[in-house]
């Protein structure tokens, strides 16, 4: 059996005890793809840090929990020397990772005129095929060496010499692309050898946002890879306010996707009372919007009245500040007069507060031939005995006498 065959057989063995291994234990396995994300086992959900495929050969990924999927991430490339495309045939040589690259280098194979065996007879090489090729057959298409030139095999020495019959077509690749940011160069039809290895220029997106916290990454000009796929920062705002009651989202650092949007709790206060006729809005949890701004009904006291001369203030409906503190006019009266002897107090149209209560003089005429006397009005009679009629007076039952007292002046 031939090794390449041998090789095939063993993969595709391995391949079918995985499948089987995977159906027992109800596990679907890890499937790179193309926007990094892995099928995660829907059993025992996501299980991070298993190696992935990230699509690249020499790219090593690892498994990341995000959102409730199992996404696929390059965490570095393999290590210097890892084969990452074995031989195919005794005219095939393994290519291995160089560990800087994420991809396999180009496919090489054996020299042209290479002796190799097939069968047990001498074989040799073509350039072109990882198969041996028995004996020397003319005519068998070989590399010249030159990429973009036609060889075939001559036997006109007796050993098989690779000779150049024409140009490859143009159009046909010769030098594959090594990563993101190179492109593959195509023969001329005219000249035998491969255009010189080109990139994209710097700028040129090499892989394209994926989600409002995700960032373009762009070749610079100078590598064949594409950067490392990152994110925007923690804290980054991937979605603005759009109203007085709306939350601004950031971005968590790690995931592509910017949160859900929310909104502020019902019951926030979105516009502040601006007045005492003014009243404060408050969000109802759905809308982005703060409510319009309203006010205190027209009649609201907004200002009670401080004292019998002050007046309380109301709101008039449509401005947000109280009416300006206001009195009583001059001459309100404020303090009936309770009585003959009595004086009634009014407002002096400055002040809050009701002048203090104050009286006639005693022997201000009252009710005809009556005086007013200790706040009250009498006829010539007292009004019980020995009643105070005055500081050197007194009650004797119908008059007040003058009365004899250390203070009074009448007195022996």
């Amino acid at each position: 059996m031939k090794k390449a065959s041998m090789l095939r057989w063993l993969w595709v063995l391995t391949l079918g005890m995985m499948s089987a291994c995977s159906s027992l234990l109800g596990i679907e396995p890890l499937k790179a793809r193309d926007a990094g994300i892995a099928d995660a086992p829907p059993a025992v959900g996501c299980i991070p840090d298993i190696p992935c495929d990230t699509g690249l050969s020499c790219e090593e990924g690892r498994i990341q929990c995000m959102d409730d999927q199992s996404v696929c991430v390059a965490v570095g490339t393999m290590p210097d020397g890892s084969v990452c495309r074995p031989a195919a045939g005794s005219c095939d040589v393994p290519e291995y990772c160089d560990g800087v690259a994420t991809s396999c280098p180009a496919d090489e194979l054996v020299a042209t005129g290479a002796i190799c065996s097939v069968d047990e007879q001498a074989g040799s090489c073509t350039g072109l095929s990882p198969d041996c090729v028995p004996g020397c057959v003319a005519g068998t298409p070989c590399d010249t060496g030159s990429a973009c030139e036609l060889g075939e095999i001559d036997c006109a020495s007796g050993a098989p010499v690779c000779m150049a019959v024409g140009m490859k077509a143009a159009g046909t690749i010769c030098r594959m692309s090594s990563g993101m940011c190179d492109v593959s160069e195509q023969c001329t039809g005219d000249r035998p050898d491969c255009p010189e290895d080109a990139l994209l220029p710097s700028g040129t997106v090499c892989r394209a946002l994926a989600g409002d916290c995700d960032l373009a990454e762009v070749c610079d000009g100078s590598s064949a890879q594409c950067p490392n796929d990152v994110r925007k920062l923690s804290g980054t705002v991937c979605r603005g306010l759009a109203g007085d009651c709306d939350l601004a989202e950031e971005c968590n650092g790690s995931s592509v996707d910017c949160p859900s949007d929310a909104r502020r709790s019902s019951g926030y206060v979105c516009r502040a009372a601006n007045g005492e006729c003014d009243v404060a809005e408050t969000c109802n949890g759905s809308s982005v919007d703060c409510p319009s701004d309203a006010r205190r009904s027209s009649g609201y006291v907004c200002r009670a009245a401080n004292g019998e001369c002050d007046v309380a203030e109301t709101c008039n409906g449509t401005s947000a500040g109280c009416p300006n503190d206001a009195r009583r006019p001059s001459g309100y009266v404020c303090r009936a007069a309770s009585g003959q002897c009595d004086i009634e107090e009014v407002c002096n149209g400055s002040n809050s507060t009701c002048p203090a209560d104050t009286n006639k003089p005693d022997g201000t005429s009252c009710s005809g031939a009556g005086a007013c006397f200790v706040y009250r009005c009498v006829t010539g009679g007292c009004e019980r005995f020995g009643s105070t009629c005055g500081a050197c007076s007194e009650c004797t039952g119908d008059a007040c006498e003058p009365t004899c007292a250390p203070q009074c002046p009448i007195c022996p």
